[in-house]
């Protein structure tokens, strides 16, 4: 390992405290970062992730003017094809930072909600009108294009990712089933249940009405795979009655 490439950064959600470390590699001090770039994902110190946030936007934007152009009749590209290039251009880029999306503010999401609505928009060509100063409704555009707010598009992938982990990781099973372990005399006793740490960003989303029937089956297959590991470890324990 070569020490001028490596860097250390301590996470933490306060200001408070020191957060300073001497870290030594081959009598060399490894200098410490308040942000670190990993697998193209920008983490700060404080993890609120502004500074991807503003990446994101800024790939975004410069992807956007290719849509723009596009967009004039002169190309005479159909409305169907616009949208599939949204999503090679722009729309993959908003898929490869699900993880960082789904943690962040509402206000950063709006952020990135902004470019596909003006993406929308030149699409479909809804632009000012000078004269009645208004602006065209974009939501049945948004309901032609067949394109997801980007919050519901990031759930959605967050439960396919969760939904795939538990069915084809053995670790994340191994974990969700020590989970379950721990927790199974808690539920004997009939208690009050403990939910799976990853599953509870997503349970409210999950009884929006806004998610599609796609979207809602995937969450259920989760939960299938974790009472189908609960009762192999009761049947295993004794606990199972038939």
């Amino acid at each position: 390992m070569s020490v001028p490439k490596c860097n250390c950064i301590v996470f933490s959600r306060t200001s408070k405290g020191n957060n300073s470390l001497n870290l030594f590699m081959n009598n060399q001090q490894i200098p410490q970062a308040k942000e670190v770039n990993f697998l193209g994902c920008i983490l700060d110190q404080n993890l609120n992730f502004n500074h991807q946030i503003e990446r994101i936007k800024e790939k975004c934007a410069q992807r956007l003017n290719i849509i723009k152009i596009l967009s004039y009749k002169s190309w005479k590209l159909k409305k169907k094809t616009l949208i599939g290039i949204f999503r090679s251009l722009i729309g993959s880029i908003i898929d490869y930072s699900f993880f960082v999306l789904s943690t962040i503010s509402k206000a950063s999401i709006s952020k990135i909600q902004a470019i596909q609505n003006r993406a929308i928009r030149s699409i479909y060509d809804l632009h000012f009108d000078p004269i009645k100063r208004t602006c065209p409704s974009i939501i049945d555009a948004k309901a032609k294009s067949g394109l997801s707010d980007v919050c519901i598009r990031i759930y959605e992938i967050n439960i396919r990712y969760i939904c795939k982990t538990i069915t084809n990781n053995q670790l994340i099973q191994q974990l969700v089933y020590e989970y379950i372990e721990c927790t199974s005399s808690i539920r004997r006793e009939g208690s009050k249940k403990t939910p799976l740490c990853i599953l509870s960003p997503i349970t409210s989303m999950f009884l929006k009405s806004d998610l599609n029937l796609k979207s809602k089956t995937m969450f259920s297959l989760i939960f299938f795979n974790i009472s189908l590991l609960s009762l192999l470890i009761e049947e295993k324990n004794g606990y199972f009655k038939s």
